[in-house]
C-alpha cells in the first residue's frame, strides 16, 4: 500500500498526515465505551472496528513511508544507524501510544 502512496506523501509533507491522525482520538472517545461518562455518538461497534482499523491502517501505511524515505535522506555510511535510531523511535511511540489507552480510560471513565 506504501508503493501507491509514495507519490503523494512524500518525506516533506509526511508530517500533515501524522498530524491529522489526532483525529482518531475524540472518534474513539466518542465510541460505545462500556461504563462511559461521554455522550454516545457512535453506537455501533461496527463503526468502532472502522474507526480502529482506519487508526492501524494509517500507522502502518505512515510508518512504512517514513521507514522507507528515513535512510535515503542520509549519507550511506549512515544508513544503519538511521534506521536503528528510526526503528526505537518507532518502538517507543507505538509504547507510548499503547499507554494512551490508560489517558482514553480515565477521561472516559473518570477513574482508572
Amino acid at each position: 500500500m506504501a508503493r501507491y502512496f509514495k507519490t503523494w506523501i512524500t518525506p516533506s509533507n509526511i508530517w500533515l498526515p501524522t498530524l491529522l491522525r489526532v483525529a482518531f482520538y475524540p472518534l474513539i472517545l466518542l465510541c460505545n465505551i462500556d461504563g462511559t461518562v461521554l455522550p454516545v455518538a457512535f453506537k455501533s461497534d461496527v463503526i468502532a472496528m472502522v474507526i480502529v482499523s482506519a487508526l492501524g491502517m494509517s500507522n502502518g501505511l505512515l510508518a512504512s513511508l517514513a521507514m522507507m524515505a528515513g535512510p535515503a535522506a542520509v549519507a550511506p555510511r549512515h544508513k544503519s544507524i538511521a534506521a536503528t535510531v528510526m526503528l526505537f523511535s518507532l518502538t517507543m511511540g507505538l509504547c507510548f501510544g499503547s499507554l494512551l489507552s490508560s489517558v482514553t480510560l480515565y477521561i472516559s471513565q473518570g477513574s482508572f
